[in-house]
């Protein structure tokens, strides 16, 4: 079988682009022919892992096609990101003889794999993120076009049932589990406690509540240490602000890097209260694959990750967050492995090509 996977991809940080360099692998490994359609080189320094290069661990089987990146001068200018991805999408399915499209992220690349569909009669299936829906969805914003992306899909990969009224063929997946031949524990070769915080630093930054991170952490009455692998907009503005001096400051590592930084991290800071948009992060899966307990200031809201691991184990409460047992790590497995999250995957293209 052959898969046309059209998404964010590193050097874009993020999970989405996570979440798509994993299941690329694992399909690859399985057998599968993958080609992925991105426009990951265009994505800004800020946001761009520096250390990628185009030297990916990816294994035979694999093929990334990143879209053109030079862009003619019109009136009114754009980067035509819709219009290459589309292109790039049409000539993969032309030259590789692709029997499905898989898109994930409904700006632009749902909406690529819709038009692409509709031009070649591939069928293709939509997974949406938490920002593209509350961001265009919720808000009516493309709102006819967003509708027949969906309508049109052969599938909607989502836990958002109310959906259903779009589209009779609502597949309910597990969003992503880490790889545990790469994501486990391990022993550290010190008893140093580190702290991290993961993530992007946008304009606005204190929705992740970052200013509140450095507080607590101030406040711990035992040595440790704190690392932000952090990049973005707003970084600067939160430098200047805070000066930070203390925390130790990392740039974005590329996925296949992260499980051996994990493991040398005990607490994830993932605050979520002052967050408008709320939604799923493969970094806490990650990091409780890798034995690391997450510090959040709403434990309640992490029930989200309850098929995946044992929420009353590996979430912690900052409010009354005490170092003692909580330092050293569990053998905390995964409850979902790999190979059958994969696997779900594959039976799902396999039942989309039969339609």
């Amino acid at each position: 079988m052959k898969i046309c996977i059209v998404s964010k991809f590193p050097p874009i940080q993020g999970g989405i682009a996570t979440k798509t360099y994993w299941l690329a692998r694992g399909l690859a490994e399985a057998g599968l022919e993958v080609h992925v359609v991105t426009n990951a080189l265009a994505v800004e320094d800020d946001y761009k892992i520096g250390s990628c290069g185009t030297d990916f661990l990816l294994p035979a089987g694999v093929f990334v096609h990143n879209v053109e990146q030079e862009t003619p001068w019109h009136i009114p200018c754009s980067k035509l990101f819709q219009e290459k991805l589309l292109n790039k999408v049409l000539n993969v399915c032309n030259q590789y003889k692709i029997d499905l499209i898989d898109s994930h992220y409904l700006i632009p690349y749902g909406i690529a794999a819709f038009l692409a569909g509709t031009i070649t009669g591939i069928p293709y299936i939509v997974r949406h993120g938490g920002s593209d829906l509350a961001k265009f969805w919720d808000k009516g914003l493309l709102n006819e076009l967003l509708k027949r992306t969906l309508s049109n899909a052969a599938a909607i990969v989502t836990d958002k049932t109310e959906l259903g009224i779009l589209n009779n063929n609502v597949v309910n997946l597990p969003r992503y589990v880490p790889d545990e031949r790469y994501f486990h524990p391990e022993t550290k070769g010190d008893n140093q406690i580190n702290f991290a915080y993961i993530g992007k630093i946008n304009y606005y930054w204190q929705h992740k509540g970052l200013d509140r991170i450095l507080s607590y952490w101030d406040g711990f009455s035992f040595d440790s240490s704190l690392f932000f692998l952090a990049q973005g907009k707003g970084k600067a503005d939160f430098l200047a602000q805070y000066k930070p001096d203390k925390v130790k400051f990392l740039d974005f590592i590329p996925p296949w890097e992260m499980p051996s930084f994990l493991q040398k991290i005990d607490f994830l800071f993932h605050l979520v209260n002052d967050n408008p948009i709320p939604d799923f992060s493969n970094i806490v899966v990650e990091a409780v694959a890798c034995g690391a307990k997450i510090l959040t200031d709403n434990p309640s809201a992490f029930i989200c990750y309850e098929e995946y691991f044992d929420i009353n184990k590996s979430v912690l409460s900052i409010d009354n967050f005490s170092i003692s047992h909580n330092r050293f790590k569990d053998d905390q497995p995964i409850k979902i492995q790999y190979a059958t999250y994969i696997k779900q995957n594959i039976e799902l293209y396999r039942e989309v090509c039969a339609l």
